[in-house]
């Protein structure tokens, strides 16, 4: 169907009432504003009889076209266009809105086209255009209205355009020299009390616009003032508090303390209004002011740390900021029901303690004598706004909310610890006393048990930095924890968090463990405290196995009990299976072996479930640090022994169960662990038999964990000349069964593909006997490789792209890969070039340059070579590519054989050349990627 305004219109109008093929109209509509003929059929779309969405398309198109086709534009009717974009924009002046703006934008678009060679003073030219009185024909404030959106938009239209640097610097000044003209346009606006309100808003967000370009924070004291008056009015408190926190996150802000100072002060003036809105539980003025109050003071945090060292009143000033940041913090009710403004300031204490924490010795004890008091309110704040709301409040709450309301607690808990960072002991001190009264006051029933929960999540949250060897305090809060109320399990579940948490400095002081561990062994047994039990378990146990034999036994016979009830989740059937192994490595072999045989024989006839094969997993891995004899013979590992039972079941159970890919992972991960376990003892008889069952596991269904075990059996063994046989066959058998698999139905196999080029890479970088003594042909595998290079997912490309790298560098030690790389090098480079022309998608670029690079340094005679033979090819890589940018790219690939970045920006340059997005925004986008990696 051809691009013509009758087609074009017909489409827009589908699109909005055709949903089925909705997304076929829109690629159809994409393709018409980027043709030639856009340019034609734009403007019947403009006329007023046309639908708003018709005209908004339209304008869209002609957006489009000025921004990314500009060179389509003939010089000779250049000053045509400007003038009928002037004709628009006056003709839509009274809307449709959406219209009018988006003409504003291609207006700017134009002008940052034109500027500054040919055309100087636009932004004066674009005001005097708009005063002019050949315009008479627009009320005076529909003409201002129209101005003021176009200066709105030119500024972020040059933010979000993409320039070469010395160009953008050249656009940038141009626009600069008619920041004057601007100003004094929007001191009229702002200061005439004949101003109708619309205006007087749009002129307040044009300033917000060319606040963020860079205009002088010293050019705005005249304006400063108006904007804060227009914060106390209800239809421009909006767009002055965006201003206000532009203004305040002014890049260059630092540079005008003085200025920063007269705004702070302006600041401290809305206290009433904050507190006004928060008595009128207005929660979107709060939210607003709020925002603006933490970015005052969060972008200012160094000239609050001056001006309180500095003269009395000063110092006043400082802390009268930081107590309105203290009101944000403390605003009444519960986050995110009744308020969602208090985690605004959470940033802020981190920065304002940092900076602190940063200055001399002299300077940090004076901060702190004024600043400690201000930390210690905001823990009694926090440790109130941590607190859960009531059971029958608490109960109405959805999903969502409780979920943000533990999200906002991890917040606090993160700004308990900065706190902790300046407090030290006097916070511990202070939580101490505190859950001392808290548990007298219980008893006479005159406290909630939040209050107590709070308290111990604030001594949780801080435990990180607590000193490993604190005395003073913590042993005192640890003999607390007896004295909890057992029937409130929130207050539990915590308890056991901060045990957990604690877990280190337990270590320290094993005199604890008494205190701590029937506490857990308690929660073990509970199934609604078996998730905090068992975490804590675990972690305390890991940390303290020189001290656990006293304890052994009520452990093992409480983790009995909780496996034997059989109503424990997976993750806390694990983490207990964990917790056996730490006990069970401090015990006799003979003893650990009677365990294991009562607690996993059930298991061992019901491996088919996946928690099961997870639990021995775990067992496993907390077996490792057993402590034996050094004459015990190897075969009485606990691990060997328990391995041994379980590999005859496992086959069984695996043949039922092979087409079930989480069976098989955990499977995998079990001997993963097993075998890193058996390694470390130097137990190596069983890995002929663990190779064995996976060959006949991966021969049946290939899957991508089963390659990750094969990776790690044959890291381990290749080496072993007692078991390189059976991993050379491993190694073998796997290369000619997956090479079959991927040569045959490589696209619906991407997971094994990157896995199988993973462990041919780490084999590749870390042990290359097995290719040395390889009977599969190495040629295969180098095409199999490059074959990954064509696949649409990126981490097998990517996985590709890294075996490949090793398999170039490889020849010096292994010269049939050198011989290979002779043979199908030039295979390899044709696949790159059409890579890097459209063939590849551009997130592997890189990957693509870094192939480049290793033919460059291991193959540089051939690559030159093979280079000049494809480059000479017409139409190639793809048609859009011109013999000269062909040329000029070989010769920087083969200059450059050093530097990756270099490497990677040539081929990032030249596949958007080669793709024809020059200039686009897909462009832009990776632009803005590359320069944010160097």
């Amino acid at each position: 169907m051809a691009f013509t305004a009758e087609n074009v219109e017909k489409a827009v109008q589908q699109f909005y009432k055709d949903a089925v093929n909705q997304q076929e109209i829109n690629k159809w509509l994409m393709s018409a504003q980027t043709s030639q003929q856009a340019w034609q059929f734009c403007w019947p779309l403009l006329a007023k009889d046309k639908s708003p969405e018709v005209q908004f398309f339209g304008a869209s198109t002609l957006h489009i076209k000025i921004a990314r086709f500009w060179h389509e534009v003939p010089a000779e009717q250049v000053s045509q266009l400007r003038d009928s974009l002037f004709e628009q924009l006056i003709k839509f002046a009274a809307g449709p809105k959406m219209v009018l703006t988006r003409l504003c934008v291609v207006l700017s678009s134009f002008t940052l086209q034109m500027v500054p060679n040919s055309w100087t003073n636009a932004v004066s030219d674009i005001i005097s255009t708009f005063q002019q009185s050949q315009h008479n024909t627009l009320e005076t404030s529909q003409a201002c209205l129209v101005l003021l959106e176009v200066l709105t938009v030119l500024p972020e239209e040059f933010g979000s355009s993409q320039f070469p640097q010395q160009r953008k610097a050249a656009v940038r000044l141009e626009l600069k020299k008619g920041i004057q003209q601007v100003l004094t346009l929007l001191q009229q606006c702002c200061v005439s009390t004949a101003v109708p309100p619309g205006v007087h808003c749009q002129a307040l967000r044009c300033l917000s616009s060319w606040i963020q370009f860079g205009l002088p924070l010293t050019e705005l004291d005249s304006l400063t003032n108006h904007v804060f008056e227009a914060i106390h009015n209800e239809s421009s408190f909006e767009v002055a508090l965006e201003t206000l926190i532009n203004i305040f996150s002014h890049p260059e802000g630092n540079r005008y303390p003085r200025t920063m100072q007269k705004l702070l002060i302006q600041v401290l003036q809305l206290q009433s209004l904050l507190q006004k809105a928060i008595d009128d539980k207005d929660m979107d003025m709060c939210q607003g002011l709020c925002k603006l109050i933490v970015c005052a003071a969060d972008s200012n945090t160094q000239l609050i740390l001056d001006l309180t060292l500095s003269d009395p009143h000063q110092s006043h000033l400082a802390l009268s900021l930081v107590n309105m940041v203290l009101q944000c913090t403390s605003l009444p009710g519960y986050y995110p029901v009744d308020e969602y403004s208090s985690s605004m300031p959470f940033g802020f204490w981190y920065n304002f303690q940092d900076d602190i924490k940063m200055r001399d010795t002299v300077q940090c004890q004076a901060l702190l004598v004024v600043y400690t008091t201000v930390y210690m309110q905001l823990v009694e704040i926090l440790l109130r706004k941590a607190q859960y709301p009531p059971d029958n409040e608490y109960n109405t709450w959805n999903a969502e909310e409780k979920e943000e309301h533990r999200c906002y607690r991890q917040d606090i808990a993160d700004t308990l610890m900065y706190a902790y960072n300046l407090l030290h002991d006097r916070l511990l001190a202070s939580l101490c006393q505190l859950l001392a009264t808290s548990l007298e006051r219980l008893a006479a029933e005159q406290v909630r048990w939040q209050e107590i929960e709070s308290v111990l999540f604030a001594v949780t949250s801080v435990a990180e930095s607590v000193d490993p060897e604190e005395t003073a305090y913590l042993p005192t809060m640890f003999s607390m924890l007896s004295r909890l109320p057992c029937d409130n399990l929130k207050v539990i579940s915590q308890a056991l968090y901060l045990i957990g948490a604690y877990a280190e400095w337990i270590s320290s002081h094993p005199e604890m463990l008494g205190h701590v561990i029937p506490l857990m062994l308690q929660g073990v047994t509970n199934t609604d405290l078996a998730q905090p039990a068992t975490l804590s378990l675990k972690e305390v146990l890991r940390e303290n196995q020189d001290h656990l034999k006293p304890f052994a036994q009520p452990i093992l016979t409480a983790c009995k009990e909780a496996l034997d009830k059989g109503n424990l989740k997976a993750r806390d059937t694990v983490r207990l299976m964990a917790c056996l192994g730490y006990v069970l490595s401090v015990l006799p072999v003979d003893e650990t072996m009677e365990y294991l045989n009562i607690i996993l024989s059930p298991y061992i006839q019901q491996l088919q479930e996946l928690a099961q094969a997870q639990m021995l997993s775990w067992l496993f891995d907390s077996l490792i640090t057993t402590k034996e004899d050094s004459d015990q013979v190897q075969q009485s590992r606990p691990v060997y022994l328990v391995l041994q039972q379980v590999l005859p079941v496992l086959w069984i159970v695996l043949q039922k169960w092979i087409m079930d890919s989480d069976v098989v992972a955990n499977t995998c991960d079990m001997l993963k662990r097993a075998l890193r376990a058996i390694m470390d003892d130097n137990v190596t008889s069983l890995l002929s038999d663990i190779a064995h069952l996976l060959l006949e596991m991966y021969q049946i269904v290939p899957q991508a964990a089963m390659l990750d075990l094969a990776k790690q059996l044959l890291l381990l063994s290749v080496s072993d000349l007692h078991h390189q046989s059976a991993a050379q066959n491993l190694f073998d058998t796997l290369c000619r069964a997956t090479v079959t698999l991927l040569q045959r139905d490589a696209q619906n196999y991407p997971d094994v593909f990157e896995g199988f080029m993973s462990l041919l890479a780490q084999l590749m970088k870390k042990d290359k006997k097995v290719y040395e003594n390889t009977t599969f042909d190495l040629e295969k595998l180098f095409d199999v490789g490059v074959l990954g290079l064509c696949m649409k997912e990126a981490h097998t490309i990517k996985a590709s792209s890294y075996f490949l790298i090793e398999f170039l560098g490889a020849g010096t030690y292994l010269p049939l890969a050198a011989e290979v790389v002779r043979n199908k090098g030039l295979h390899l480079l044709d696949r790159l070039l059409r890579s890097v022309g459209g063939e590849a998608p551009r997130a592997v670029m890189d990957c693509m340059a870094d192939l480049l690079l290793a033919l460059n340094k291991h193959h540089f005679e051939s690559l030159c070579k093979w280079m000049n033979h494809l480059v000479a090819e017409d139409g190639y890589p793809n048609p859009r590519v011109s013999e000269e940018t062909k040329k000029l790219f070989a010769r920087l690939i083969i200059m450059e054989r050093v530097n990756k970045r270099k490497m990677r920006e040539t081929v990032q340059e030249y596949t958007l050349l080669w793709r024809g997005m020059i200039g686009t925004e897909y462009a832009a986008q990776t632009v803005n990627m590359l320069q944010a990696s160097t």
